[in-house]
């Protein structure tokens, strides 16, 4: 899935609650500079095999929320940078 949605800039909403993702391993760069997008609903994500979340949500300054389970990353401190969540 890595860089799947990279660089969407003009999508404002992105509905991706029914992905299969229990065997994907890579998401890095999956939603990079979707600055625009306000509603992502990512509440379904299976990531336990995922080993590489680097820079997964990087730019998306204007999302409103993200689940909880997505702040406690194994050691990927850049997988949310510059995200302003609330």
């Amino acid at each position: 899935m890595s860089q799947m949605f990279s660089g969407c800039s003009s999508v404002e909403s992105l509905d991706v609650s029914s992905f299969e993702t229990s065997n994907v391993e890579d998401t890095s760069y999956l939603f990079n500079n979707c600055s625009n997008i306000y509603t992502l609903d990512i509440s379904n994500f299976d990531t336990s095999k995922v080993t590489n979340m680097e820079y997964m949500f990087n730019e998306c300054s204007n999302v409103a929320s993200l689940e909880k389970k997505f702040l406690y990353f194994k050691s990927e401190k850049y997988a949310i940078y510059f995200c302003q969540l609330p």
